[in-house]
């Protein structure tokens, strides 16, 4: 959105995001996904093919989560209550994220340390790939820019134990930057 509306925002937070797609192929091939319809617990009866949805719960945690440090209940809420994806969004997962050179706003970039998604589960090694997005994604980002990988976090880091850290510290970004 602030590609094409730079001026809309006053401030960009993302997260689980990384100019490295290196392992974006290995994620994906670690959902492990089945045709939902197919799933055996029933949920997705009757729909077309065309949707997917991951077949086991070592296909949510593995690339999601990084172990122990998340509520075992809320990941079994999650393997309980999973959804679908469909073919045409994994198709256009690349075109999610594009260089915003126009917007002058503050970003902030916060990822899981151990996101195995966009770090291949080490987003500071060999550089670090959290900070690295500000400079390509917006070059013309304010100074009060900042990134943050939250220690022993997976992708999925509001499922984390250590999630209420990401929040102050996107709170943080905000405050400092006259947001809230």
């Amino acid at each position: 959105m602030p590609t094409k509306y730079p001026k809309d925002f006053d401030a960009v937070i993302l997260s689980g995001t990384s100019i490295d797609f290196t392992y974006a192929t290995t994620a994906v091939a670690s959902f492990s996904f089945e045709i939902a319809n197919q799933d055996p617990s029933g949920r997705f009866a009757g729909i077309p093919n065309g949707y997917l949805t991951q077949a086991t719960p070592q296909s949510i945690q593995y690339p999601f989560y990084r172990y122990p440090f998340f509520d075992t209940q809320v990941f079994n809420y999650q393997v309980g209550n999973k959804s679908t994806n469909t073919f045409g969004e994994l198709l256009t997962l690349g075109n999610i994220v594009a260089p915003s050179p126009l917007f002058t706003g503050p970003v902030d970039v916060v990822n899981g340390e151990n996101d195995f998604v966009f770090c291949g589960g080490k987003c500071a090694l060999p550089t670090d790939k959290t900070a690295a997005v500000i400079p390509f994604f917006y070059p013309a980002a304010a100074k009060g820019s900042q990134s943050y990988s939250v220690p022993n976090t997976g992708h999925s880091i509001n499922a984390h134990t250590a999630a209420p850290k990401a929040f102050d510290q996107m709170l943080g970004f905000l405050k400092t930057n006259n947001i809230v």
